[in-house]
């Protein structure tokens, strides 16, 4: 963080850490059909790899640059603006119906509170 004015700066407090109280789970309903263009196909060319390290159902996992999932992580991986452009950007999760990439609401739900509402994602 960068300030011009040292007034600003010497005025400048942090907020108050705030406790985490969600899990993933929480979040994202696993349970929810989505539109298929968001899940491995087993012809995918990274669906048995996946399928083989994807264990976790509470977890969000992310290729990593050879085309692996190699971490399970608890809370959600930093969400990039770039995540669309490369099948390794957008985390991945296991849900009831296979494995699936997180939808823009998923991504919007996660990283925004809760309170604010948008409208679910058509696919068009």
């Amino acid at each position: 963080m960068a300030f011009l004015d040292c007034d600003r700066l010497d005025r400048f407090t942090f907020l108050d850490e705030v406790p985490l109280t969600k899990r993933i789970n929480d979040i994202i309903d696993r349970n929810e059909m989505v539109d298929r263009g968001y899940c491995y196909s087993d012809k995918s060319k990274y669906y048995s790899d996946l399928n083989s390290r994807m264990k976790d159902r509470e977890a969000i996992y992310r290729i990593d640059d050879s085309g692996k999932a190699m971490r399970a992580w608890r809370i959600c991986p930093t969400l990039k603006a770039n995540m669309g452009t490369y099948h390794n950007r957008v985390p991945l999760i296991r849900d009831i119906y296979g494995i699936r990439k997180l939808t823009p609401h998923n991504c919007l739900a996660l990283g925004i509170p809760r309170q604010i509402r948008f409208p679910r994602y058509s696919g068009k």
